[in-house]
């Protein structure tokens, strides 16, 4: 046996919490988790019911790394919630081995490039509806609820990166409803599970009828649902309809609900900062100017970049990543039998003070170039790392730079009440307390 291989089989066990863990992350887990960090540090066990298993809870970016990187393949990802596997398919969302691979490889160039930039123009549509409704509410004097208006505003704009100019069509066939529920925790309620099921199988026939239209439509489409059909297999054939629709789920119930996640946190940020928003207003200005912006702006606009960097680091979409160990390997010191659950935790990274000085404040400096360049590689995990880092991180960004751009240039929010806190069920980070700010024009 190698040394390297004896290693993996030594080692000891961390700190147990000596309490059970509820794999649906009930409302609560958040601040369990803070709580026992401080009690047992950076790495913790906890039991999982039912099979003598246990989950180990990692807060340091060393061990962010080996579990994400250096030891990937000692891991699978592992789904908490039964909804995905009832609705994905074979989606990239939660395929494995040579399967993902493929296609990964597959999907990636349709989220660089030109292809990136049509795809974020396609938002500009639903933009444009949000500053238009946020102009009336600040003219009226009243005042917004940051969570409805902006999974309003991410579903109709994920369904725009997907569908394009079929986007309100296909939305109002849909529903707002079916999209909601594929990101809502998951229950053991049969009657429940079979409406999901009747109703995932609906929209997938609608998907497919649109998919049959657009073989017959001769003038080109800039959206992702277009840049799936154009991709050929390695044996020249198209994807497959199947894998395509199965990849249109992935978007949609990965796409929105953490987009709105973090831009609740952004538009929250900014409104309690006037000097932050001052800064942004200003580099706005100057690089959009008084038309709408495009995607070969958005580059120019690094202060504005900063801020997002900063929000998703203090309140990171996804809060927790679970992987399972598939074999005993180790993190760090510390042994990892086979089956183990390891949540790797971006929220408690994200505000460890050994990599984050003064974690709880605002300071969107620290992603300037000078202060980035002596941090851990892995210290910073809102879109996860290493190979199956998400692929939709480019992206997000740039619909996000292009979201707050375009309300920049007319309104600018002030914080009227409510903080982020009382987080929901799930791995997504949503907060259950609601937070106001009153829009107003720039003068």
């Amino acid at each position: 046996m190698s040394d390297s291989a004896s290693e993996e089989h030594t080692g000891k066990l961390p700190p147990n919490a000596a309490s059970q863990l509820d794999l649906q992350l009930p409302s609560g887990t958040l601040q369990r988790f803070l709580e026992l960090r401080r009690q047992h540090g950076d790495i913790f066990a906890l039991d999982l019911p039912g099979d003598g298993a246990q989950a180990y809870v990692v807060s340091h970016p060393d061990f962010a790394k080996q579990v994400f990187c250096t030891n990937h393949s000692h891991y699978r990802r592992h789904i908490l919630d039964g909804h995905l596997t009832l609705v994905l398919g074979q989606g990239l969302l939660i395929s494995e081995g040579a399967v993902w691979k493929a296609q990964r490889k597959l999907l990636q160039r349709c989220f660089h490039g030109s292809a990136l930039a049509g795809i974020v123009s396609q938002t500009l549509t639903a933009n444009t509806a949000l500053v238009e409704h946020w102009t009336t509410c600040a003219r009226s004097g009243d005042p917004i609820e940051l969570g409805a208006e902006l999974v309003r505003f991410s579903i109709a704009s994920n369904f725009s990166t997907l569908f394009g100019r079929d986007a309100p069509a296909m939305l109002e066939d849909i529903g707002i409803d079916f999209v909601q529920q594929l990101t809502a925790p998951s229950r053991a309620d049969t009657r429940r599970n079979l409406l999901l099921l009747r109703q995932t199988k609906q929209a997938r026939a609608r998907i497919a009828t649109l998919i049959d239209s657009r073989r017959q439509r001769t003038q080109g489409d800039l959206d992702l649902l277009a840049q799936f059909m154009q991709l050929r297999l390695p044996d020249g054939r198209p994807m497959p309809d199947e894998q395509i629709i199965d990849e249109i789920f992935s978007v949609l119930l990965a796409g929105h609900e953490t987009v709105a996640s973090a831009l609740q946190s952004v538009w929250y940020l900014i409104a309690r900062d006037t000097a932050v928003a001052a800064r942004m207003v200003q580099e706005v200005d100057a690089v959009i100017g008084d038309t709408a912006p495009t995607p070969a702006q958005l580059g120019a606009l690094s202060y504005t970049t900063r801020v997002i960097q900063e929000a998703l680091r203090l309140y990171p979409p996804v809060w927790v990543i679970s992987h399972r160990a598939q074999c005993q390997t180790r993190i760090g010191d510390y042994l990892v039998p086979p089956g183990t659950i390891v949540f790797v935790c971006p929220y408690l990274i994200h505000r460890h003070a050994d990599f984050w000085p003064e974690p709880e404040r605002f300071d969107p400096d620290r992603f300037a170039a000078t202060a980035c360049r002596d941090r851990h590689g892995h210290a910073y995990l809102p879109h996860s790392v290493g190979p199956r880092n998400c692929i939709g991180d480019d992206l997000s960004m740039q619909e996000m730079l292009l979201h707050v751009a375009s309300v920049l240039r007319c309104i600018v929010p002030r914080h009227v009440e409510g903080v982020p806190g009382n987080f929901s069920d799930g791995f997504t980070l949503r907060t259950t307390t609601p937070i106001y700010l009153k829009p107003q024009l720039r003068q």
